[in-house]
Parts: structure tokens; C-alpha cells; sequence
């Protein structure tokens, strides 16, 4: 399944990613279906791309198509589809009609982040788009926030209330504290991109549960008329 974080901040936009992928695969007997959970797994999917005109793009939920990864396709989509001079708010429709030209379009969620010049000025852009139900959402970025879509359990339990019953039936409640997004800084954004998947990495080791979230944390810096990778895995031998 995967977990992806988006962090802006006035001075930037973090994507990061996890590398785990998880495959399943259905059997078919004489008296039902099986489905087996979990039967491959790599610590070694690429799930954030550094796109042309400072665009990346991060993809969780299912990440193949026909029993493929679904990163040679969407290293396809960049090379055909985008440009020096591509437009951000024009990648979610073109990203939605890439994949459904295929058969079997996965269930798949994409962030699509980034700037847009506007005269003199940048502009940031956060799109969460899901593919197969053809869906584009711009995310509000005038202030700074974060925004993760995936396995968000683990995240969700830390920064949401919580309560515990006692023996004797009766309730204690723990507050949520705030975080200070508008303080964040560009250091600080990276430090949350990092936690939120490192934190649900661990989390899942010791749970009983498949481990959907796992393997090398990328992590990539967008900025206006800048992008860079602040840590990608490469291949080696």
C-alpha cells in the first residue's frame, strides 16, 4: 500500500515515500478463489519522481499493472507527456487519461506537487489524484500544512485523540496537541516528512499485520524555479 507525506512550508515543498511493495496473488481451485497476501515483497520501488519544470510526483496504493511495476510506467508518462514547459495543473487530467487507456487500471493515489509562475511571482500547487475513479483534487497550500494519503493508521493514531477505558468503565481522555505547521521551517518540514514514515516503518514491525510500509525513505526538495533530491536510493551491486 504504501505511505506518502507532502510537507509545504514557505521556503518549499517536501515529497517523500517509502520503497516497500507488496504483491498479492488470487488462486483459483475447483471450490473457491484464494486470495494470498504478501507472496513478493521489495524494499526497492521507486514511488517519488523528479518530473520536468521542478514537478514531482509520488504514487501510492496499488503499483502494478498486468503483474508489472507500475514505476516503468509512470517513468512512460514523464518522458511522453511532460516538458520544460508543462503546465502543473495540467498533469492531473493528462495522468488520468495515460492510465486509463489500459485494460486494468490500478487503484492508484498520486500527489502531484510543485509551483506555478503567475506573472513574476510562484504559486505552489498540491494536486491528490486518484486514477482509476478518474478524481483530481487541488489541496488548499496558502498555509503551510502537510498532507499524507496510504497506510495513514499509524499517523493517525498519534496526532488524533485518544481515549482508553478503565476497569472500572470509565474513560480517560488524552488531548491532541497541536502541531505548529505555520512555524515549520524547510529543516522542519523534511524532519516531519521523515518521522511520519520512519515512525509508521517501525510501528508496523511490531504489529501483527502485513508490513506495507518499509525499506528507504526518498526524499525530494521542491522549491521555485529549484528541485533536488535531498535522499534517493540508486542501484548497486
Amino acid at each position: 500500500m504504501s505511505l506518502i507525506v507532502c510537507v509545504f512550508v514557505g521556503e518549499g515543498i517536501v515529497l517523500a515515500s517509502d520503497s516497500r511493495s507488496t504483491y498479492n496473488r488470487m488462486e483459483e481451485t475447483k471450490e473457491k478463489k484464494v486470495q494470498t497476501l504478501g507472496i513478493h515483497t521489495t524494499d526497492t520501488t521507486y514511488k517519488t519522481f523528479l518530473c520536468p519544470n521542478q514537478i514531482g510526483l509520488s504514487v501510492c496504493g496499488e503499483v502494478s499493472i498486468d503483474n508489472k511495476p507500475l514505476t516503468g510506467y509512470i517513468e512512460a508518462f514523464i518522458r511522453e507527456s511532460m516538458g520544460p514547459e508543462t503546465d502543473i495543473d495540467e498533469v492531473p487530467e493528462a495522468l488520468i487519461t495515460y492510465f486509463n487507456r489500459f485494460d486494468n487500471v490500478p487503484n492508484s493515489n498520486f500527489f502531484i506537487a510543485g509551483y506555478k509562475k503567475v506573472g513574476s511571482a510562484y504559486e505552489k500547487r498540491l494536486w491528490n489524484v486518484n486514477i482509476k475513479s478518474k478524481r483530481a483534487k487541488r489541496e488548499g497550500t496558502e498555509n503551510q500544512g502537510a498532507s499524507w494519503s496510504g497506510e495513514v493508521d499509524v499517523l493517525a493514531r498519534l496526532l488524533s485523540p485518544a481515549q482508553i477505558k478503565k476497569p472500572d468503565g470509565s474513560t480517560v481522555d488524552f488531548k491532541a496537541h497541536d502541531i505548529s505547521w505555520n512555524y515549520f521551517t524547510l529543516q522542519d518540514a523534511v524532519d516531519f516528512a521523515e518521522f511520519a514514515i520512519r515512525t509508521t516503518v517501525d510501528t508496523m514491525k511490531f504489529q501483527n499485520r502485513l508490513k506495507t510500509v518499509g525499506g528507504p525513505i526518498d526524499l525530494l526538495i521542491l522549491k521555485p524555479g529549484e528541485a533536488y533530491w535531498l535522499q534517493r536510493k540508486v542501484l548497486s551491486v
